[in-house]
């Protein structure tokens, strides 16, 4: 049996990064070949970065967004939003909405019935992966 794999993306070349598309055909000699079987696959060979920052600590923003490089893995997204909430002080009727964006890697902050006041102190620094599994040095926002 003969097994044909190609990318489609990059046929003969050393994959790069992003999305690469596999198909793979199999054959036995004097036959007929199947039916290709396509594949789509991420590669990735980066850690994520901090693309933008929230407001410098003490600013009162109504809205803000952390945005990181890439979609970031579940245990880094919840770690940041604690870090995030943690950072946050709320005194009378404001309230802080923190959530995170369907795309992973943004993480939205909402002040809203800013009655009262907020405050805000640097965010502690915490290590993130990627989907991939890649390490990021410690952030700090």
């Amino acid at each position: 049996m003969d097994v044909d794999t190609t990318s489609s993306d990059n046929a003969g070349a050393a994959l790069a990064e992003g999305n690469v598309t596999i198909s793979a055909t199999a054959s036995l000699a004097g036959s007929t070949t199947s039916t290709p079987v396509t594949l789509e696959v991420i590669k990735d060979i980066t850690s994520p970065e901090v693309a933008t920052k929230l407001p410098v600590a003490g600013t009162n923003a109504v809205t803000a967004a952390l945005v990181f490089s890439e979609a970031i893995d579940l245990t880094s997204r919840n770690a940041v939003k604690t870090a995030v909430e943690t950072a946050y002080t709320v005194v009378g009727n404001a309230v802080v909405v923190i959530e995170w964006a369907a795309d992973n890697k943004t993480l939205n902050v909402t002040v809203t019935n800013n009655t009262g006041s907020v405050t805000s102190t640097v965010i502690a620094s915490i290590g993130i992966k990627d989907l991939a599994g890649h390490t990021a040095p410690a952030i700090v926002q």
